[in-house]
């Protein structure tokens, strides 16, 4: 299968014009990366032919304080990394919003796992 996979380093914010859509999209631990949730969701649900997979941390206050600390340490040493908890309603939005419904959550050790899916139109559909 190595000839059907192609590999791309970078933003995929700014790629994604250049990168095709894909059967499925697996965001694992990569929306708490990055600052602007609804472009990253939205751009990669575009982009998805059939299903979306995202993990993201919980929402936990105790969560949120350890990556408040966290982003505290990282600006102190300079550096531009930063961690996100997104509120879980705005990427089910952003994916929504490009045309995926969810199918399924659930928590896979601490991280929760939200699957979408493309509605597949029937012949019988409007």
């Amino acid at each position: 299968m190595a000839d059907r996979v192609t590999f791309r380093y970078g933003n995929f914010v700014e790629l994604a014009p250049e990168i095709d859509a894909a059967d499925l999209v697996a965001m694992d631990r990569v929306v708490c990366c990055f600052g602007d949730v609804d472009a990253l969701v939205g751009l990669a649900a575009e982009r998805t032919r059939r299903r979306l997979a995202i993990t993201l941390p919980p929402e936990w206050r105790l969560f949120r304080f350890g990556i408040w600390v966290g982003n505290t340490w990282y600006r102190l040493t300079r550096s531009e990394y930063r961690a996100y908890v997104h509120p879980h309603e705005r990427v089910v939005a952003a994916a929504r919003g490009a045309g995926l419904a969810p199918v399924a959550a659930t928590t896979v050790g601490m991280w929760r796992l939200l699957v979408f899916e493309r509605p597949v139109l029937s012949v019988d559909s409007p």
